[in-house]
C-alpha cells in the first residue's frame, strides 16, 4: 500500500516525459527505439503531426494536448502525495471537462461537415496553444478529484501503523504550504504554460526547416491547407507562411 503513491507518481512520469525521448532518437539515427516509442503510444494518442509538438523537425509521441493532459496528472500526483491535498469535488471535474470537450468536439464536427460537403480543408481546426490550456485544466482536474482519494487509504494505513516519521514530515509540508488543493491547481496551470513556452522555444531552436509559428505556436495547422504530412514520426513541412 505504501508503495502505490510512488508507482503512481512513476508511472505518470514516465507517460508525461518518454515521448519526448522519440524524436530525440529519430534525430540521432536511433530509429529503432524511436518507433518503439511511438508504437507504445498509439493507444494512447492519435499522433497526428499537425497537432504535436516537435523536437529536432520530428514529432513528440504524443499530440499537444495528450502532452500536457499527462504532464499535469504527473504534477498533480506528486502535489497530492507530499502534501495530502483533498480532492475536489465532481462538479469541478465536469466544468474544467467542458473546454476540452468543447474545443475537441467542435473540432470534429465540422470536420465531418466539411468532408460531407466536398471541402475536406474547410473546418475549425484548433491550435496548439488551446490544447495545451483544455489539456492542462483536463488534466489538472481529474489528477486532483483522483489522486487525493487514492492517496488517503495511504495515510490512513500510515497511522494504523504509526508510522509517526514519514506522517510528521508531511505533515510539516503541509502546514509550510498553506495551500488548498486550487491554489495548487493554478500552479499546475501556471507551471503547463511555463513548460509550453519551453518547448516552444525547444522546437524552434532545434529544427532547421519546421518550426512552431511563435513562441505560443497558436496557428490553425491543416493537413492538405497549410500543413503537409500526417504521419508520426516523420518531417511535418509547412506549405506556406513564416516557416
Amino acid at each position: 500500500m505504501k508503495l502505490l503513491p510512488k508507482i503512481i507518481i512513476f508511472g505518470f512520469g514516465v507517460l508525461a516525459f518518454l515521448p519526448f525521448l522519440a524524436p530525440v532518437f529519430m534525430h540521432f539515427g536511433l530509429t529503432g527505439p524511436a518507433e518503439f516509442i511511438y508504437t507504445i503510444f498509439v493507444p494512447f494518442c492519435h499522433q497526428k503531426a499537425s497537432r504535436s509538438l516537435h523536437l529536432f523537425d520530428y514529432q513528440v509521441a504524443f499530440c499537444a494536448r495528450d502532452t500536457f493532459i499527462y504532464f499535469t496528472l504527473f504534477l498533480a500526483s506528486i502535489f497530492s502525495y507530499v502534501f495530502r491535498l483533498k480532492t475536489i469535488k465532481i462538479k469541478y471535474l465536469i466544468l474544467f471537462s467542458i473546454p476540452i470537450a468543447l474545443d475537441g468536439g467542435i473540432q470534429i464536427v465540422t470536420q465531418i461537415i466539411a468532408l460531407q460537403a466536398g471541402h475536406p480543408t474547410d473546418y475549425l481546426e484548433s491550435t496548439n496553444l488551446r490544447r495545451m490550456i483544455t489539456g492542462a485544466l483536463f488534466g489538472s482536474a481529474v489528477g486532483f478529484f483522483i489522486f487525493p482519494m487514492l492517496f488517503q487509504d495511504v495515510f490512513e494505513s500510515l497511522k494504523k501503523e504509526k508510522n509517526l516519521a514519514e506522517l510528521k514530515f508531511k505533515g510539516i509540508l503541509l502546514k509550510v504550504s498553506k495551500l488548498s488543493t486550487w491554489k495548487f491547481i493554478f500552479i499546475n496551470l501556471a507551471i503547463s504554460f511555463l513548460f509550453y513556452l519551453v518547448l516552444s522555444l525547444a522546437w524552434f531552436f532545434t529544427s532547421d526547416v519546421y518550426k512552431p509559428s511563435g513562441i505560443i505556436d497558436n496557428e490553425h495547422r491543416i493537413p492538405g491547407l497549410n500543413y503537409e504530412i500526417e504521419g508520426r514520426g516523420d518531417h511535418a513541412a509547412f506549405l506556406f507562411g513564416n516557416k
